[in-house]
């Protein structure tokens, strides 16, 4: 078996924590602190625990010879019997599988995850952690656009792990 992880960017904390000392500095400048003052407070914290367990989630990829599997935020498991492609897009940039439009998920410079349309006009889960290179995973129903910092051995894991049904 082989694993491959794409990391949230630091920022991700960094913010949290901002929105976090934001609060503690709004009470901190008050003289009177009634309720309406901690509560600020409360939803500051509770709005920075919300970025860390919603957007500071790893993507752990695994390759066996039964499947891959993508687990995390819009995590799959895709049987190598369901996959009906898997190309290597060595110039994501350039190529007719970079993701452009976000629809759903989150894009902070080279990192994405969520659904987006691509360059052609399809709608694909993507899960980047830069944006040179990717393996582009198409099953009869949807398109996965994996890219992360290892990316050939992602494309070399999928070449030794996937196994094509022979027709009888």
């Amino acid at each position: 078996m082989y694993e491959f992880v794409i990391r949230p960017p630091v920022v991700i904390l960094i913010v949290a924590a901002a929105v976090a000392l934001a609060g503690l500095i709004a009470v901190a400048a008050k003289k009177q602190r009634g309720a309406a003052t901690w509560i600020g407070l409360g939803v500051a914290i509770a709005a920075a625990l919300a970025l860390i367990i919603f957007l500071y989630r790893p993507v752990t990829i695994r390759v066996d010879r039964d499947a891959l599997s993508i687990s995390g935020p819009g995590g799959a498991v895709l049987p190598w019997e369901r996959v009906t492609s898997a190309v290597y897009a060595d110039d994501l940039r350039n190529s007719s599988w970079r993701p452009t439009v976000r629809t759903s998920g989150i894009a902070i410079g080279d990192y994405r995850t969520g659904r987006f349309l691509l360059s052609n006009g399809r709608s694909a889960r993507v899960y980047t952690e830069q944006t040179d290179a990717a393996v582009v995973v198409q099953t009869g129903d949807a398109v996965f656009v994996i890219a992360p910092s290892d990316v050939a051995g992602l494309r070399d894991a999928i070449d030794a792990s996937r196994t094509i049904p022979q027709s009888r």
